[in-house]
C-alpha cells in the first residue's frame, strides 16, 4: 500500500503486557492504519531503549518518563498503575525502618516504581542491589541479603522462612500523595502522536475486551509466558495492573506519573 507506515513496538512478557496485547501476537485484531513490528524484552532493556529513543511505541517503567518525555508522549490505555497495594518491602525478622540502616536489600531493577519508592522510604545507609524479580527469591536464600523490594505480592511466592512484610510502599505513597502506584506505561514518538495514537489506543482497547471475554487461546498465551506464577497468583497480578487506569490513564494517572518522576528526580 502506498506510503503505508511501519511501527515498531516494543512490550514485555509480563502477564498484564500478555493479556494486553495477547490478542494482537495471536493475530486476532491488527492496526489498520500501519503495520506493526513488534518486540518483547524485559522492562530493564526497554527502559534502557527507551533512553535511546529506539522503538517508535513502548512499554516502560513510569519512573522514567520525565526523562523521555521530550521525545515521547504518554499513550492513554495500557499503563499499570496500583490503587489498592504497592510494593512490598520483606526483610529478615527484628529488623524495622529504623534499624534498616546498613542492610542489604535486593530490588526489582533501579527505574522500577518497587526501587525508586523504596529510596525514598528508606534510611540512608541502606545497600540497594538489583536482580530481575524472579531471580530474587532464589537469592535471599543465599542468606547474603537482609530482605528485599518486591513489586507486588504475587512475587513472595518461594521466600525463605524468617522473612516478614515490613511495609507496603503503595500505603506509604499514597498517604504521601494521594495517588496510585504508577509501575508501568505505554509511550509514543511525539511526532507519531497524533496520527497514530488513538488508533493504537483502540487496538488495546479491542485486545483487552478479547481477552476478558475468557478468550482461550489469550489465556494460554498468558499462562506460557508466566511460567513461573501459579494461577492465583496470575489473577493477583492482572486484578492489580489491569483497572480502570488500564482502560483510560486520565488526569489522576498522568498525575501519579508525574509526582513518581519529581519523586524519583529528587532521590537521585
Amino acid at each position: 500500500m502506498k506510503n503505508f507506515t511501519r511501527l515498531t513496538l516494543a512490550t514485555t512478557d509480563s502477564p498484564q503486557d500478555c493479556q494486553l496485547l495477547g490478542a494482537v501476537m495471536l493475530g486476532k485484531v491488527n492496526l489498520h492504519a500501519a503495520e506493526l513490528t513488534v518486540t518483547v524484552a524485559d522492562i530493564e532493556e526497554l527502559d534502557r531503549a527507551a533512553l535511546k529513543g529506539r522503538y517508535d511505541v513502548s512499554k516502560v517503567s513510569c519512573a522514567i518518563y520525565s526523562r523521555i518525555q521530550r521525545d515521547y508522549e504518554l499513550l492513554d490505555t495500557g499503563a499499570a498503575l496500583d490503587d489498592r497495594q504497592g510494593p512490598l518491602v520483606i526483610a529478615r525478622d527484628g529488623l524495622t525502618r529504623a534499624t534498616l540502616r546498613g542492610a542489604r536489600l535486593l530490588a526489582p531493577g533501579p527505574a522500577t516504581a518497587a526501587a525508586e519508592l523504596f529510596k525514598r522510604w528508606a534510611p540512608p545507609g541502606v545497600t540497594l542491589e538489583h536482580r530481575r524479580s524472579e531471580e530474587i527469591a532464589p537469592a535471599l536464600a543465599s542468606g547474603e541479603f537482609d530482605g528485599a523490594v518486591v513489586a507486588h505480592a504475587g512475587h513472595c511466592q518461594g521466600f525463605s522462612q524468617g522473612l516478614r512484610v515490613l511495609a507496603d510502599l503503595g500505603d506509604w505513597w499514597r498517604a504521601e500523595t494521594g495517588l496510585p502506584v504508577p509501575v508501568g506505561c505505554y509511550v509514543i514518538r511525539r511526532h507519531l502522536h497524533e496520527r497514530f495514537a488513538e488508533h493504537l489506543e483502540q487496538l488495546m482497547r479491542c485486545a483487552l475486551r478479547l481477552a476478558e471475554k475468557g478468550d482461550e487461546e489469550i489465556a494460554g498465551y498468558v499462562h506460557a509466558h508466566a511460567a513461573t506464577m501459579d494461577d492465583d497468583a496470575i489473577r493477583q497480578y492482572l486484578a492489580l495492573h489491569i483497572n480502570s487506569f488500564t482502560r483510560n490513564l486520565g488526569r489522576r494517572g498522568r498525575q501519579a506519573i508525574a509526582a513518581l518522576g519529581e519523586a524519583a528526580g529528587g532521590a537521585a
